[in-house]
């Protein structure tokens, strides 16, 4: 009787070992998906504020000003082919003076 005794403490000290054993890597697994997903994260926001940073500076430039009438003009277009002249000319209109009150806002 002893030895059965002794036999199935044995197996539950082993399977306590086991599941521990186990808990221990899951919890080495999840640090491990926290650190990675505040890599990620870091990644997002650093590669966020670095395209808000080109599209900034391609904002200001030459290029994008001079090519503003032709930009005005496609919306407008598709707006008239979507909702028809009269509607599209009108949201055309609004879309223009919103942005040149918040440019002017923005000074």
């Amino acid at each position: 009787m002893n030895l059965g005794v002794s036999c199935k403490a044995r197996t539950v000290c082993h399977e306590s070992s086991n599941i521990l054993a186990s808990m221990s890597s899951e919890a080495d697994y999840i640090k491990k998906l926290e650190s990675r997903t505040f890599e990620y994260w870091l990644e997002a926001v650093s590669t966020s504020a670095t395209t808000w940073l080109v599209v900034e500076d391609m904002e200001k430039s030459l290029s994008w000003r001079v090519t503003a009438p032709l930009r005005i003009g496609r919306t407008l277009q598709k707006k008239v082919s979507e909702i028809g002249l009269k509607q599209g000319m009108k949201k055309g209109v609004e879309r223009y003076q919103r942005k040149a009150l918040e440019k002017k806002r923005a000074k």
